[in-house]
């Protein structure tokens, strides 16, 4: 299937997938008809196009900034038949405080975001006070974030991070190692194949 043109310089949409320049001097919100479902760090796709064939009722949003990822996702979506998808090839910041209109976002779920595991470049990391803060800002009352990762310092820091102005879902120590039917994606296949341990945390916006 044929990958569709965009305009680099701008928000361009077209036939379920949004492309986002690096720099967008102006807010382009999406008028969206009903509550979104959005994945960040959507890598090649295979959870999130699941979930949006399983709950045909939502509207998920898969957001990935890698270009090559984004079109795999939008190939699989399209062979697979999943219409209630839109992808979004952009950086998670700009989709949430240039995009999102306020407030419409029923659940988050987090993936395998890049751990930047060197001390030094932590402040690379997506799970940061503002960009919750923002997020939060886009989401229902009781909207929920899902957080995953195999990174245990990075675990350490979203519990940190989340519990500031969300409310945890799970008992102490806030976070799980074997949720029932989250779905499995390319990541999390990888990581259990390498015997490591994932973690999933999950808090609500209250």
């Amino acid at each position: 299937m044929e990958f569709p043109w965009w305009d680099k310089k701008n928000v361009s949409l077209f036939d379920q997938i949004l492309f986002l320049p690096p720099v967008l001097s102006n807010p382009v919100p999406i008028a969206f008809n009903q509550e979104l479902y959005i994945e960040f760090c959507s890598g090649n796709g295979l959870w999130v196009v699941q979930k949006a064939l399983d709950n045909p009722g939502n509207l998920w949003v898969a957001v990935e900034k890698k270009l090559e990822r984004a079109k795999k996702i939008w190939n699989r979506a399209k062979r697979l038949g999943a219409q209630n998808l839109l992808v979004v090839c952009g950086s998670a910041e700009n989709m949430v405080t240039a995009i999102l209109p306020s407030p419409l976002v029923k659940e988050v779920f987090i993936n395998f975001p890049d751990p930047w595991p060197k001390f030094r470049h932590a402040k690379h990391r997506l799970i940061q006070d503002s960009f919750v803060r923002a997020l939060q800002n886009k989401m229902v009352s009781g909207g929920k974030i899902t957080f995953v990762t195999d990174d245990i310092s990075y675990l350490e820091q979203g519990l940190v991070v989340l519990k500031k102005t969300m409310k945890p879902l799970l008992p102490e120590p806030f976070y799980s190692k074997d949720p029932e039917n989250y779905g499995s994606s390319f990541f999390e296949e990888m990581w259990r194949k390498k015997n490591k341990t994932i973690y999933y945390t999950a808090y609500a916006n209250y």
